[in-house]
């Protein structure tokens, strides 16, 4: 029944450590053809500023 299951995984980062990965993450979301996964970290990381 293997073949009929999804894997999922999640990933928790903290915001200083987003920052450093963006790039990368960025990058491998787009090699990946995952582009709006890359565009969805920026944007957790600008938007969970505090202000």
């Amino acid at each position: 029944m293997d073949q009929f299951q999804r894997r999922t995984s999640v990933v928790e980062y903290r915001r200083d450590a987003l920052s450093r990965s963006l790039a990368a993450v960025q990058t491998l979301a787009a090699l990946e053809g995952l582009d709006a996964h890359g565009r969805s970290a920026a944007i957790r990381l600008t938007r969970g500023r505090r202000r």
